[in-house]
């Protein structure tokens, strides 16, 4: 059954793959725009840890605009699972990578490896992110994010202090503004740190709430809040 979940203001459609085999792609596209969420979240058996995350683009499920991880969508499938099945789960990336979880009562966290720096791009979870300095409409980022040889994610970014950044992330795969990105915001905080403007552990302020970004020598947690909202049946009652 499709259930909705929404990290810091970023809103996921669940699905499982045995769900996705038996509807067809036009089916999950109406469910999406039915739901109005952001993304979809396809959770698959994993081989190497519990879960296998997928995270479709524009194209639908079976397209090529995949993204490669979301680290909200790991909170809220995170807490999906521990929901289900009792523990926090280690959740396999599309490409393999796996990304360890802690379900807490307040508040739930991804462990990445360190982003890495490539011409100007910052992989976070192997999404990329670059810096924009100014600010540009949305069809001007759609050119932007989707005209280099590699698509990225945009972020406009705003140091309050050594403590706090404010994060708002044009992303890639949807062509659009969400609520908080959570590789984009572990790619500033990271980037700011790195030029030596933050400290290692920074709040970092998104449009839908704020997160917690604790940099480590080896090893990055982002931390928030999620909320299990049910059914989309009773999301869609919920907004209307």
């Amino acid at each position: 059954m499709p259930f909705i979940g929404d990290g810091c203001g970023n809103t996921f459609l669940v699905l499982s793959q045995r769900y996705c085999d038996r509807h067809a792609d036009d089916h999950i596209r109406r469910l999406w725009k039915a739901t109005g969420v952001d993304s979809v979240l396809i959770l698959q058996k994993s081989l190497r840890g519990d879960i296998r995350m997928l995270v479709p683009g524009n194209d639908g499920i079976r397209g090529d605009e995949s993204g490669e991880f979301c680290g909200n969508g790991a909170r809220v499938a995170a807490a999906f699972y521990l929901r289900h099945l009792g523990q926090s789960p280690v959740i396999e990336s599309r490409g393999g990578v796996l990304f360890p979880t802690i379900v807490e009562e307040s508040a739930v966290s991804v462990e990445f490896p360190l982003p890495e720096e490539r011409g100007g791009i910052v992989l976070a979870g192997g999404e990329p992110h670059v810096r924009t300095a100014r600010k540009m409409t949305p069809p001007e980022l759609m050119r932007f994010c989707n005209g280099r040889s590699r698509r990225v994610s945009a972020n406009r970014v705003a140091i309050c202090s050594s403590l706090h950044l404010l994060v708002q992330t044009f992303e890639h795969s949807i062509n659009k503004f969400t609520g908080c990105c959570g590789t984009g915001c572990i790619a500033m905080a990271y980037l700011a740190y790195r030029e030596r403007r933050v400290e290692r552990r920074v709040t970092v302020e998104a449009p839908g709430g704020q997160l917690t970004v604790d940099i480590r020598p080896s090893c990055i947690i982002m931390s928030g809040p999620v909320r299990l909202i049910g059914s989309m049946e009773q999301w869609i009652t919920d907004q209307t």
